[in-house]
């Protein structure tokens, strides 16, 4: 690749620019990387920078850090805040950590001591954006750790621009830096800015030039995030806008001058989510672009990492439609991230998971100036230990220009090792007319050809230099030549590889057996399936170990690393694979005690066990014909196999045992697999004890046959111990093989006297079962039938049910029977032969109404004396009203009422009656209030009483106070009366119309003016007619009008008769007060009239001077 000669020359000046200069990058959360000289990286954890984008980094040109920043503080070599760079003491510089570039460093030719920080703002919650400013760091203040010198700090060039700045060299004989923002023509604040303008600034020996170089395009760019890249050899510029877009344009390192603007459509969308650029890369050749582009996500989701979705893509700048060019190179769910070109000549990539979180990684592209996924990008490749964020340090373009490969190895490295006695030819490119300067360890050497041949170690270095014009083109190249042993391929013994380790099989041991004492950082080693692969380095095994065959063998190549030629394949080993066992999980066992030859005790939890019981489980579905199985007490003597335990194996812990299996494949038994631990339990059996049960043979039938309960015998064959259950069989053999159970134990029939069955007796936690016997026998016996005295229904009950003292009845029929044996009674004759269902007393016939059947059975210790039948008989009561209330009206005293005895159904002659004032007959007469009781008897001598109230009444009397009964129109009439009823009241006005018909209520509302008779009657019982008297509302019209048409001509009060409130006196008034009219209530009223004259329509005032004295106010209308 061809860069200018005076990029030599400049390397070498005073400023020895180099790559190393960008050796070192601080970036992410307190993270970073060095970039060795020999292309390896290191992690770096001493860096205090942390930061959501911004970021930049300089070193040295043997690549030790002088300082670096987030744009604001600035932190030296030491990793302390320069004193006038510090954001915790408020004196920091105008950049921004959420700015996408928010600094970049550029040396001051020809002064090792000065550098400037370029740095460039962002608008961020309400903070304004400061623009696009400069500071000049000194070197050597501050003890040589340098200081940003306080009058030369945030001087402004632009007052506003976008977060975007690049840097590249302009030429050899100025050797002065362009920098290079974006902003708006003006670049002057605005609400709704447009970025369509490029400014570069240049950087000379005698300072910054503060007049740029304007370039304008004809775009609308409102977005101001993303990157803003210039090629390392100066002739490209690329510009990513975010959501506005992606450009590329020419740049001339003479002029400043940017040109020949191409748009770069992003094509791929993820499923709808577009792609938006942000970060950019230029691969070291110059021919492609890299970009890291994201999906723009929603507020509402702007935090969630699953709504992120990020895009790698390259672009060929050598094709004739670059935008068709477009290739995916890697796609997944993540934020934006920056990419940047390393000293190795790899991109790297900034990983984030959305804005505010990290990831710890750094992904790679490891081949940039190949096309397509031969590009080798890497995902994840660099593991950081702490998280990377969005951005990376940006550098001067130039740094990163590249080398030509003399070596011509395929690694591109300058690194040549040979084998001792090898001969190799380093190679530039031909090119006519070229001179050629070779040194060999910086002294140089007389060859002047495009070519070497060397044979001893050190560093090679040539320089082609061409003549055009004022600068000579210059191409460089360089090769450390080492010299090792040629390798020796040490003899691999045959492995046995049991087929569990195949995933893990690596050939790391037959690597060291192969390399022997030889430095494995030196010699390489690669194992194939046949020796041609070998021979010729193909079809690598790359992965774990996959065989074809079995045995199968493989190939080795032990070589130089970094050299094709020198290698060594004359070794091979043979590898057999071999079947490991898969062990299965056996469930926790549980088994019951058993008598064994040398222990009888069934209650101590040792008994014998047969392991191979496992052995089917263990297996699962594996070969058994493959595979041995041995059992242990502990892991580790399954693993030494020691002491391996008898397939009947005896117990030692009582009650639980736990033990491993070793499950062995039988040609190789290297290859084995030991069982999680199998836990055993070992139950004791329940204890027993034989019984007998004796029952009646109650069927008349003298053969010894009988129905039998068998649950009787419980309680005596489990000891009356609790969480036992017993099942019952015919034979013994039955009852230990569990075979033909029976199923009718509450009504066994037995076949013969003294019959034997065999029961289980089972514990129900453990299901453990003992077999005990159960024998049955027959007892002959009969009891004479007994009719109880019969009993009433009781009291407020027609129901035929009573309560039977049982112990009375158990008295008679022992009195009867002549026996002292105890009697138990029962619903039914087979409850009593089975003894089940025992009635307790007092006994309800609840069920069995007026008349029932029970059963006596009478039995001394279960020996059967008999069964008898107890007839029960119930009497039903005479069936009437018990109770009743009626009214005895005090005002006809001395009249009598009748009462009676309340026969509901049957024959009055029937019964007989019993009354409280001495009567027997059905009826009585009454006439004084109180309470009368009769007790009726039916013919079977069954009493019930009959209660009835007599309660006074009488008619009602108004109060003397309340007659006549007079108010006020708007004002409730309230009736008052006495007596000894319930009354109800009753209004009728004077046309003899019912107002308000019979209320409980006493009280009339709501009554218009005028004369009312009120009527009040008894509610509880007729006794005469209502009573009544006269109510007066008296009341005034609201209105009159005297226009003799008949209606309203005249006004007059209502209410007043001549017989009520006749003498009261009306007085009219007119508004002023001036009497108008005195009025006599019985007379025809005012017709508006005064002095034979109309008076006019008016509200008039009146004064009603009511005969009792009382007297109210109100008014009146006039109209006509």
């Amino acid at each position: 690749m061809k860069k200018l000669f005076c990029y030599f020359t400049f390397l070498v000046a005073s400023i020895s620019y180099s790559q190393q200069e960008a050796a070192n990058w601080y970036f992410g959360e307190n993270t970073g990387i060095r970039f060795n000289s020999n292309g390896s990286t290191t992690n770096l954890t001493d860096g205090k920078l942390n930061t959501d984008e911004g970021c930049t980094t300089i070193s040295d040109s043997d690549g030790n850090l002088l300082f670096y920043t987030d744009g604001i503080t600035v932190w030296d070599k030491n990793h302390n805040p320069m004193p006038n760079a510090n954001a915790a003491l408020g004196n920091g510089l105008f950049g921004d950590p959420s700015s996408s570039q928010s600094a970049i460093v550029v040396p001051k030719p020809n002064d090792s001591n000065i550098y400037y920080i370029f740095t460039v703002d962002t608008v961020i919650q309400n903070d304004p954006d400061r623009g696009f400013n400069y500071s000049i760091v000194d070197l050597s203040l501050n003890g040589g750790l340098g200081d940003v010198i306080s009058t030369s700090k945030n001087i402004n060039l632009l007052q506003d621009s976008t977060e975007k700045i690049s840097a590249v060299l302009k030429d050899c004989t100025s050797k002065s830096i362009w920098v290079i923002t974006f902003a708006s023509a003006t670049g002057l604040p605005s609400e709704n800015p447009n970025f369509n303008t490029f400014y570069a600034y240049e950087v000379s020996s005698t300072g910054i030039n503060p007049t740029p170089v304007k370039s304008t395009f004809n775009i609308v760019v409102n977005d101001f995030r993303g990157y803003l890249k210039v090629s390392p050899d100066g002739t490209k510029l690329a510009c990513a806008n975010s959501t506005s877009g992606l450009y590329l344009y020419d740049f001339d390192v003479t002029t400043g001058k940017v040109s020949n603007q191409e748009a770069i459509n992003i094509n791929f969308s993820h499923i709808g989510k577009t792609q938006s650029p942000y970060g950019i890369e230029f691969s070291q050749n110059n021919k492609r672009l890299y970009v890291s582009a994201y999906y723009q996500t929603n507020q509402e989701n702007f935090l969630n990492p699953s709504s992120q979705y990020g895009s790698l893509l390259q672009y060929d700048l050598t094709a004739t439609n670059i935008n068709a060019s477009e290739v995916v190179i890697d796609d997944r769910q993540m934020y934006r991230g920056a990419l940047q070109l390393a000293p190795n000549g790899k991109i790297y990539r900034a990983m984030s998971a959305t804005y505010p979180v990290g990831l710890p990684y750094l992904s790679v592209i490891n081949t940039p100036n190949e096309l397509g996924i031969n590009c080798n990008y890497k995902h994840n490749a660099v593991a950081l230990g702490r998280n990377s964020r969005q951005g990376l340090p940006p550098f001067i373009a130039s740094f990163f220009s590249e080398k030509i490969n003399i070596t011509r190895n395929k690694s591109n490295s300058t690194y040549l090792p040979l084998c001792l006695g090898e001969k190799y030819t380093l190679t530039a490119e031909d090119i006519p007319g070229a001179t050629y300067t070779w040194t060999f360890n910086d002294v140089k050497i007389s060859e002047s050809d495009f070519d070497l041949e060397v044979s001893k170690a050190g560093m090679y270095k040539v320089t082609v230099q061409t003549t055009t014009g004022d600068c000579s083109n210059i191409l460089e190249g360089e090769a450390l030549v080492a010299y090792f042993n040629e390798p020796i391929a040490n003899p691999i013994n045959d492995v046995s590889i049991c087929s569990k380790d195949l995933a893990s099989f690596n050939f790391s041991t037959q690597a060291k057996e192969l390399l022997g004492m030889q430095d494995p950082l030196i010699y390489y080693t690669k194992f194939y399936k046949s020796q041609s692969d070998s021979e010729l380095d193909v079809n690598e095994i790359t992965l774990n170990l996959t065989n074809t065959s079995n045995p199968q063998r493989f190939y080795t190549r032990i070589g130089l690393i970094g050299n094709t030629t020198c290698f060594n394949t004359n070794i091979s080993f043979l590898a057999t694979i071999f079947d490991s066992p898969v062990v299965e999980t056996v469930n926790p066992t549980t088994i019951c005690d058993t008598q064994t030859a040398t222990d009888v005790n069934i209650t101590n939890g040792q008994t014998d066990i047969d392991l191979h019981q496992f052995d089917n489980i263990l297996l699962g579905s594996q070969d058994p014909s493959k595979f041995s199985i041995t059992y242990y007490r502990s892991i580790s003597n399954a693993e030494s196999q020691k002491n391996p335990l008898n397939f009947s194996y005896y117990n030692q812990t009582p009650n639980n045992e736990t033990v491993y299996a070793r499950i062995e494949n039988k040609l190789n038994t290297d290859c084995f697999v030991i069982s999680s631990p199998i836990s055993i339990t070992v139950n004791p059996l329940p204890e027993f004890t034989n019984a007998t049960l004796t029952q009646c043979d109650e069927d008349g039938i003298n053969d010894k046959r009988t129905t039998y309960n068998l649950l009787e015998a419980v309680s005596i064959l489990t000891n009356g111990l609790p969480n036992r259950s017993v099942k019952f069989f015919k034979t013994l053999n039955s009852a230990e093989n569990n075979t033909d159970e029976i199923l009718n134990i509450n009504s066994f029939k037995n076949t013969e006297d003294s019959q034997v069955l065999f029961t289980q007796i089972i514990n129900d936690n453990t299901n453990c079962f003992s077999i005990a016997e159960l024998t049955l026998k027959v007892s002959i016996n009969k009891i004479n039938d007994y009719i109880a005295p019969p009993v009433c229904d009781e009291q407020n009950s027609r129901d035929g049910i009573n309560t039977f003292n049982l112990n009375d009845i158990t008295a008679d029929i022992q009195s009867l029977n002549s026996i002292t044996f105890p009697i138990n009674y029962y619903e039914t004759y087979e409850d009593a032969l089975l003894e089940k269902n025992k009635l307790k007393t007092p006994y309800s016939n609840v069920n069995n109404p007026y008349e029932h059947i029970l059963y006596a059975r009478v039995e001394n210790n279960n020996a059967c004396f008999g069964i008898g039948k107890i007839f029960l008989k119930i009497n039903e009561l005479p069936d009437i009203d018990t109770q009743e209330t009626i009214y005895y009206c005090l005002n006809k005293f001395p009249e009598t009422e009748t009462i009676d005895a309340g026969i509901l159904k049957g024959n009055l002659s029937n019964y007989s009656y019993k009354w409280s004032n001495g009567d027997t007959t059905y009826n009585t007469q009454i006439n004084t209030i109180g309470d009368y009781t009769v007790t009726v008897t039916n013919i079977f001598g069954c009493s019930i009483d009959r209660t009835i109230s007599v309660k006074a009444t009488s008619i009602a009397s108004f109060n003397p106070s309340s007659i006549p009964i007079n108010v006020i129109q708007n004002t409730p009439i309230t009736i008052s009366v006495s007596g000894e009823g319930t009354y109800q009241y009753q209004l009728i006005n004077s046309e003899n119309r019912i107002v308000i018909p019979y209320q409980d209520s006493p009280i009339f509302e709501n009554i218009k003016a005028g004369i009312y008779t009120v009527f009040v009657k008894n509610k509880d019982k007729d006794c005469g007619p209502p009573i009544s008297s006269t109510a007066y509302v008296i009341g005034f019209p609201k209105f009159f009008t005297p226009n003799n048409d008949s209606i309203n001509d005249t006004w007059q009060i209502i209410g007043v008769s001549n017989m009520f409130q006749a003498n009261t006196k009306i007085l009219i008034f007119n508004r002023f007060g001036k009497l108008i009219k005195e009025l006599v209530p019985l007379g025809e009223g005012w017709d508006g009239m005064l002095n034979g004259n109309r008076l006019p329509p008016d509200d008039y005032w009146f004064v009603i001077k009511l005969q009792d004295g009382r007297t109210f106010k109100n008014h009146f209308t006039l109209k006509y």
